[in-house]
């Protein structure tokens, strides 16, 4: 029976972590995680134990939604109720699962889901079309990512999401690192900081997504933030650094769909709002304008496009406005406005209580929870697919992971 649950688990935090990887067409993230769940689910049930408060909390989530569909009911198609209930599913399914400790993952196993994605990423470079196959999006999608200067897409739905994918896994291996190693703390955390770097080396020459080197930079920053303040300074210079390099071989690198952002940014930042790295960082603030066209209510599957403006520091942002944009936890504010506000109070919930926890190196606290808030924040709640589950399951392992082996620092 173990061996069968510990084998069920590994290929149910597969598909966490592969969710693009299937055979259903016409849409990016499978079902295979929902599916399998449910079977686990099943398969389990007596070995699981469920606290009333969240059993309460998903049962009224459920009640908003529904109530969300009887309001929004001239709009609404099975796809979309089917869409939506999947992300209740999500949330009750992860959060089970990882309280339980039902997931043994390892950083072994993280590594092992870096590698994969590299190596597919590689090989696409020379081979555009290998493993195609495996992603259901086309493949003249795929041979455009690459003739473009785009990246590599690897097993993810586009290069930036493999962008995003890489990012993910540097987050968790930041804490399985320091969970697990039976080192001192000061070598876990240059072992982390080596890691860091080395996934952003993997974003700049296999995703090529300008949007996620810049994310992975954040992560860079924040982690010499918190563990290493006294060298804080040689990063800065280092960073002014490669920005001359860029600045001084700019033109010769115009094949890079970085560098070509970088040229637009010092020539021209009007020119930035076209570009889609910079459309995606802006995606909070266009979800929310959005709101303003489609009421408080929230846009639900309303089919409505509208001509909408944004300021923007870059100059103003002319855009059609719509019932979706680019994903993330405040599409759910886009999509069902007041009725999306307990969802995000339950994600809000679980991400402030990161910044709790701190860890202790050398008798000496450092605020490892700021790390991962900054950090959970910008994979989960600034954009991707609000039905892939790996979201949910970053916000929730992250969370007990703190709470059952890091210090409160307040």
């Amino acid at each position: 029976m173990k061996g069968f649950k510990a084998s069920l688990f590994f290929l149910i935090l597969f598909f966490v972590f592969f969710p693009f990887v299937g055979v259903v067409k016409n849409i990016d993230v499978q079902p295979n995680f929902v599916v399998f769940s449910f079977f686990a689910l099943c398969f389990f049930i007596r070995y699981i134990k469920v606290d009333f408060l969240f059993f309460c909390f998903f049962v009224f989530l459920c009640i908003v939604f529904c109530l969300s569909l009887v309001f929004g009911y001239y709009y609404i198609n099975i796809i979309y109720v089917i869409t939506y209930f999947v992300v209740l599913l999500n949330v009750f399914f992860l959060y089970v699962f990882i309280k339980n400790d039902f997931f043994n993952i390892t950083s072994k196993n993280i590594f092992l889901f870096v590698f994969v994605y590299a190596v597919v990423g590689i090989i696409q470079y020379y081979d555009p079309n290998f493993m195609s196959w495996a992603v259901t999006r086309s493949q003249e999608a795929m041979l455009s990512f690459s003739e473009s200067g785009r990246g590599v897409r690897s097993l993810a739905s586009e290069p930036a999401t493999l962008g995003k994918m890489f990012n993910v896994f540097n987050i968790l291996l930041i804490i399985l690192i320091h969970t697990e190693n039976k080192v001192s703390e000061s070598k876990k955390t240059a072992f982390g900081l080596v890691v860091t770097v080395v996934i952003l080396l993997l974003n700049i020459t296999i995703a090529r997504s300008a949007y996620a080197v810049g994310i992975q930079f954040v992560f860079v920053v924040c982690y010499l933030f918190v563990f290493y303040k006294k060298t804080f300074f040689v990063g800065f210079v280092l960073c002014v650094c490669v920005f001359s390099f860029i600045l001084r071989y700019i033109s010769d690198m115009q094949s890079y769909r970085i560098a070509q952002i970088f040229y637009i940014a010092f020539s021209d930042p009007s020119l930035l709002l076209e570009q889609g790295a910079v459309r995606r960082l802006l995606n909070i603030p266009i979800s929310i304008n959005n709101l303003y066209y489609f009421g408080f209510l929230g846009a639900n599957n309303n089919p409505n496009v509208y001509y909408a403006s944004l300021y923007t520091p870059f100059g103003e942002l002319d855009y059609l406005a719509s019932n979706r944009n680019l994903g993330g936890f405040i599409e759910w504010l886009l999509k069902f406005g007041l009725f999306g506000i307990p969802m995000m109070l339950l994600y809000l919930f679980f991400i402030f209580s990161m910044l709790r926890y701190c860890v202790i190196i050398e008798n000496k606290k450092y605020w490892i929870g700021l790390y991962f808030f900054i950090a959970t924040f910008f994979i989960t709640f600034q954009d991707g697919s609000p039905t892939a589950p790996f979201t949910w399951f970053i916000l929730f392992f992250i969370y007990f992971t703190l709470k059952k082996k890091f210090l409160r620092f307040f």
